[in-house]
């Protein structure tokens, strides 16, 4: 869930995406939005709509004129929402979530997303508001990225949908367990700091740090914290700070003392109520690296050894396994896994796992994939599926899943591994959610976490009688993972007294035992035997760890439990179900909204290439995300010239079209003036593959262009150019680590094939030019250093007059040339010398500082016997400036050009947007 702001790529405003297009779109109109959806998920649109405009109704006075259309994506299997300005938009990801909590999805989805829209409608008063009318939408979310930090906005969003449901993520204490953990252990750190990451500390995301200080009212008005800062910045953007006076004005302290005085307060608090409770110490199970922030969960053993899950900071998803001296070893890497578990049977493994659509970024499958630990082996269902938390039996004949349709139908599955048929399935319908099955050992029966009614149940399913049984819920307790200790006995893992740990619940006498007595928290649990595996929380991550379970020393605890309520839904949530007249949803077609202009500005400016002129600007971009199109004129006085055009780009279909056109027209002096007519069309094949822990880019490319000049004085019209461009590509690469400056194996290959005609006055010239360029990325010495290696080879038919500008590189400090045949290699070394988190003042945060020798070279003319090189460094620093929510490349080039006795220095300065 979160907040997208205008931060611009390629001249385009963000987009998400596209869905295939032979989907078909429907829509219908609420008082304030307009819901647009497939027709398959009508009812579930319903729901969303009702549920936004009840979270609408808190806010008397925002005023929504033009209806804000709410794009709802349930291609998705990811479960996401995001609010984006330019063009104004709420976009939805709605699926159930395999580690949900007892809320219904859609009501925190909705919650939290309308809250980002008050944001910006808070953030456009005064100045802004004036400002908007001059530049369009695209001012708002300028405004709001400039000022206003991501702790805020995702902080206060939390904090609403806390605040706006019964088990909202504020009351989990899982969700704060970093921010605990941080103070428990005395690790303070500056507000810069927390604010804006850090590559060797465990942080606290945004998210948590910003509910942390927006939920605490001690002394405070929560409202006006919430609210001020943002309306102060949207009203005077023109002062230097008015995110911090707003801050001032609603808590009389600065941002930075608040902070201070907020953590100070609650370390003392948490280290009180430390005091009061004892806790066990457990030895883990792994070794831990000095400054490697990972997480070992999952916890499983085959043939006596341990294996986990590792993942984190510094390293990718891959399951290793751990001998008795600690030391790991990596067995298999996996891709983005997405039910928050790996569920272990004998020599078996199984796990979900994200596919991607080769072409559509808004359809995804979820794909269930399992591993023979015994032959090394690896398997998946078939199918593009949307399969969830696996569980596979002993055998390994059957697996268990949990199937959301793309309708939000909730399906419990039992399927043939052999055959891949459906042998049995339950359907909960769209209201029930399931977490996490587990087989008992004769696998007549399934054990799993049901939410409904904003509860969650330990439930058990019959397959011989197909009947379902409540064993213990009601209440949201966090309970999660059960697994099977014997047929009576189910251990899992649940929130009590704000701590997560292990409890054992008896199906004979109802009673619950806990198990681990952690101070921050202990879940994901494994039997073998009557020994308890699980993962224990700390500072620095997960951690494994173990106990034996005595039988005759378990500690009984009370936990409420209202089963007999279960029946008795939610009757508000329910009625939002309510059906729409048929006729008021109407069909919602891409042609006949492909223009829908966002924002405008009264001169002319060129994000590619960071020019502004005089003139005139008008930015369009579909809700959908398909078409963007831009109307501009320019007139450059220092060029002489004038250029009116626009240029439209259409992602609908497979292949990506576009056109783009305009005339210009050029005083070079009196008697010689001229019109320019261009035209171009294109088209573009964007494919994307994943295979685990490998990614797969293939580009295929073409433009045709076409020039006309007419000479105003002589009249002349018969000066014409056309040329061609064709490209394609592929690249490799594998997942990449937080900490990692770039993937650490990578491929590249990118052909390119110009092609020109000239027909100006009486000369006539071909010219054409044929470049190949590669690029391999190899680990370093040490664990995030990247050597990179670059060979191209260009071969150029040219003549003195006319000529393409170069496809491949030349070497640093080398004035641009061209030769028939040219090639140059170049070879490049990245590593990271400090991570300092420090901060001057609140101009600079310093996060990381890169160190990046080089030597590059080109050969060329006949045989390519002539050669020049150069070679330097590249000292940057990666740092927010102004604290700003993207961060800077920063620093300074000292290069040396063979030829030259001296050293030339450059300044660098990029912006880092990923």
């Amino acid at each position: 869930m979160c907040l997208i702001l205008n931060i611009h790529s390629y001249s385009q405003y963000y987009e998400t995406g596209q869905e295939p297009s032979n989907i078909k779109w429907y829509s219908y109109q609420t008082e304030n939005f307009t819901i647009i959806h497939q027709q398959d998920f009508t009812n579930n649109a319903i729901l969303i709509g009702n549920l936004l405009e009840q979270a609408i109704n808190k806010y008397p006075d925002i005023k929504i004129k033009r209806r804000l259309k709410v794009v709802i994506h349930s291609s998705s299997i990811s479960s996401n929402g995001i609010v984006a300005w330019a063009p104004a938009r709420m976009e939805l990801y709605p699926i159930f979530e395999p580690s949900a909590s007892g809320n219904h999805p859609f009501e925190e989805l909705a919650k939290h997303e309308l809250r980002h829209v008050v944001q910006l409608r808070r953030v456009n008063k005064g100045m802004t508001r004036f400002l908007s009318f001059i530049f369009g939408e695209h001012i708002i979310g300028g405004i709001l990225g400039l000022y206003i930090p991501m702790w805020f906005l995702e902080g206060d969003a939390v904090v609403e949908e806390t605040n706006g449901t019964v088990s909202g993520r504020g009351t989990n204490a899982d969700f704060t367990v970093q921010t605990r953990a941080m103070l428990l252990n005395n690790k303070m750190y500056s507000f810069n700091k927390m604010s804006m990451g850090s590559y060797k500390d465990n942080l606290p995301d945004a998210y948590e740090f910003g509910y942390t200080l927006l939920s605490y009212t001690d002394n405070y008005k929560q409202s006006e914290l919430r609210d001020y800062p943002i309306v102060n910045s949207g009203k005077n953007p023109y002062a230097i700070t008015p995110f911090n006076k707003g801050i001032k004005k609603s808590t009389g302290l600065s941002k930075r003392k608040y902070y201070n005085k907020v953590f100070n307060e609650l370390q003392k608090n948490l280290k009180a109520e430390q005091n009061t409770k004892t806790f066990e110490s457990y030895n883990s199970l792994n070794q831990r690296k000095k400054n490697h922030n990972n997480n070992y969960i999952n916890p499983f053993t085959y043939n006596n050894n341990l294996y986990c899950l590792k993942t984190g900071q510094t390293s990718t998803n891959q399951i290793i396994k751990i001998d008795n001296n600690k030391k790991e070893k990596c067995i298999l890497k996996i891709g983005y896994e997405n039910s928050n578990r790996i569920y272990s049977n004998n020599q078996f493994i199984t796990w979900s796992e994200i596919k991607y659509d080769v072409r559509w970024t808004n359809r995804q499958y979820s794909i269930i994939k399992i591993y023979n630990l015994k032959t090394n082996s690896i398997i998946k269902l078939k199918g593009n599926t949307r399969y969830f938390s696996p569980a596979i039996t002993n055998d390994g004949n059957k697996i268990c899943v949990v199937e959301y349709t793309t309708t939000n139908n909730v399906v419990l599955k039992i399927i043939d591994v052999k055959t891949n048929k459906t042998i049995k399935e339950k359907n909960f319908g769209n209201y029930a959610n399931i977490n996490h099955p587990s087989w008992n050992k004769d696998a007549s029966k399934l054990y799993f976490i049901l939410v409904e009614n904003n509860a969650k149940y330990i439930c058990s399913y019959n397959l011989e009688n197909d009947s379902l049984t409540y064993h213990f819920g009601g209440v949201n307790k966090g309970i999660e993972y059960p697994v099977v200790y014997d047929e009576n006995k189910i251990i899992y893992s649940a929130i009590n007294k704000g701590i997560r740990n292990i409890y054992l619940f008896s199906l004979d006498n109802k009673k619950h035992y806990k198990l681990t007595n952690t101070m921050y928290g202990a879940t994901l649990p494994f039997v073998y035997a009557d020994t308890l595996y699980f993962s224990k929380f700390n500072y620095y991550g997960y951690d494994l760890a173990k106990i034996y379970i005595d039988r005759t020393q378990l500690e009984e605890v009370v936990f409420e439990s209202n089963i007999e309520i279960r029946d008795s839904k939610s009757e508000s949530l329910l009625n939002m179900y309510d059906t729409i007249p048929i006729n008021k949803i109407k069909r919602y077609r891409k042609g006949t909204h492909l223009f829908n202009v966002h924002s405008w500005a009264p001169f002319y400016y060129d994000l590619d290439k960071y020019t502004a002129n005089p003139g005139l600007t008008l930015i369009s971009q579909d809700v959908l995300s398909t078409t963007i199109s831009k109307l501009y004129y320019e007139y450059n006085s220092e060029k002489n010239y004038n250029k009116a055009g626009f240029n439209i780009e259409y992602k609908g279909f497979f292949p990506v079209i576009g056109f783009d056109s305009y005339l210009l027209n050029k005083n070079i002096s009196n008697t010689k003036r001229y019109n320019l007519y261009y035209n171009s069309a294109y088209f573009s094949i964007p494919l994307f593959f994943k295979s685990r822990n490998s990614n797969f880019n293939i580009g295929i490319s073409s433009r045709i262009e076409d020039y006309r000049y007419k000479n105003l004085i002589t009249k002349n019209t018969k000066e014409k150019f056309y040329a061609s461009s064709n490209r394609i590509f592929f690249k490799h690469s594998i997942d990449k680590t937080q900490n990692d400056i770039d993937s650490k194996f990578m491929q590249y290959l990118d052909i390119n094939y110009k092609l020109s005609a000239f027909n100006i006055y009486s000369y006539k010239f071909d010219e054409n030019v044929f470049a190949i360029k590669t690029l391999f990325n190899f680990p370093g010495i040490f664990n995030h250093d990247i050597l990179k290696l670059r060979f191209e080879y260009q071969k150029n038919k040219f003549d003195d007059i006319y000529y393409f500008s170069n496809i491949i590189s030349i070497p640093k400090g080398v004035a641009d040339f061209f030769d028939e045949n040219m090639a140059t290699y170049s070879i490049m070394y990245a590593t990271p010398l400090l991570y300092p988190d420090i901060s001057i003042g609140s101009i600079a945060y310093i996060k990381r500082i890169i160190l990046n020798p080089y030597f590059e070279n080109i050969n060329y003319g006949k045989g390519l016997k002539h050669n020049i090189y150069s070679y330097g460094a590249n000292l940057t620093t990666e740092t927010h400036l102004f604290r700003t929510i993207f961060p800077f490349e920063i620093g300074v080039r000292i290069n040396k050009v063979y030829n030259e006795n001296f050293y030339t220095s450059y300044f660098i300065f990029n912006i880092m947007i990923q």
